[in-house]
């Protein structure tokens, strides 16, 4: 027999193993389920006789039925992005979906709110009379509250600012999108409710023009029916002034000095100092007012002390602050003038 043959084989052999393990382990997850059939059968029935033997009696020792799967988490509520009225109708879309109880609606609705939220609910709880644990909420009340701190009234004013403010089509936007932004976001304005266009107008152009986070926020929580125009210039005012004041408060009025670091007492014009090097240096050689590499006698030889690029020697008057130029040496006759070498 072959290598090849051997190898098949120990391959039919292996693969007839796992399938009689396979079929070992379904009888006994088969036998598993059937005993627990029947212990679940044996006590639903123990638990029918007692019920009828005491039909008072509301709690079974093992439930009949259980609940399929474990309810989903639903999105938090967020003032900033979704008005109340629409967020409630979804989360009752959500509560029937899934077979929510009616006695468990409002911990289904607690458990998936933010903590801000749900710390207002528990202040509520604690304000009732007499106070009353968060959960013992019911849903009527958890809705009342929601109502009244986030009327769609009270955000009116910012969501017909977001509604001018973000028109501009976006990258990559087709007409058909835009349009339909556009008309979903109109949806949260309540335009038909306007009763002063030209009023609306103004007041509308104005918020918008304001590039103030603080006056934005002030006008923000006004509600729509109490903000006119006027109204509104006023609030942006008193708000600016406000915020004003209280900076010159804390940082103060005056502005720090300022210290004065040099000034030239010179009343000229100032020179150039690539310039003033230049025109202000004198040539060792000669003694005008040029290079040394620039003089025309840096070749020349003096007749006197036999030194080259020498043509006559500048002395100073003082003898504080003598110089010896290297190339030429010092002579004590100051009278003489050595004379270059025409050669």
């Amino acid at each position: 027999m072959t290598e090849t043959e051997q190898l098949i084989t120990l391959l039919r052999e292996q693969l007839e193993q796992q399938q009689r393990q396979h079929k070992e382990d379904m009888e006994q997850q088969m036998h598993q389920m059937e005993m627990m059939m029947k212990v679940f059968s044996g006590a639903a029935a123990s638990a029918r006789e007692e019920s009828y033997d005491d039909p008072s009696a509301s709690n079974l020792r093992f439930p009949i039925t259980t609940q399929a799967a474990a309810i989903p988490s639903f999105v938090a509520f967020d003032a900033t992005s979704e008005l109340w009225p629409d967020y409630w109708s979804r989360f009752c879309t959500f509560v029937v979906a899934n077979s929510v109880p009616e006695q468990r609606k409002a911990q289904v609705f607690l458990t998936n709110q933010t903590a801000t939220v749900y710390k207002q609910l528990a202040n509520l709880a604690t304000r009732q009379n007499p106070p009353k644990d968060i959960n013992s909420l019911t849903m009527d009340e958890i809705v009342k509250f929601m109502k009244e701190q986030f009327d769609p009234k009270l955000f009116m004013v910012r969501e017909r600012f977001k509604f001018c403010s973000d028109m501009k089509r976006k990258p990559g936007e087709t007409l058909q999108e835009l349009g339909a932004r556009i008309r979903q976001d109109a949806a949260t304005c309540d335009f038909p409710s306007i009763k002063n266009p030209q009023d609306e107008a103004l007041r509308q152009r104005f918020i918008c023009s304001v590039n103030n986070e603080a006056v934005l926020e002030a006008l923000f929580k006004i509600k729509d029916t109490e903000l006119d125009f006027a109204r509104a210039v006023q609030v942006t005012i008193e708000t600016e002034d406000a915020a004003k004041v209280a900076n010159e408060t804390v940082y103060g009025s005056k502005t720090m000095p300022v210290n004065k670091v040099h000034q030239n007492k010179t009343t000229g014009p100032r020179k150039n100092h690539k310039q003033s090097n230049s025109t202000d240096r004198k040539c060792y050689r000669c003694g005008k007012a040029h290079k040394a590499t620039d003089c025309p006698y840096k070749e020349a030889k003096c007749r006197y002390c036999d030194v080259t690029g020498q043509w006559k020697l500048q002395k100073k008057a003082t003898s504080e602050s003598r110089t010896t130029f290297p190339g030429f040496r010092e002579e004590s006759h100051e009278s003489r003038a050595c004379q270059s070498d025409p050669r």
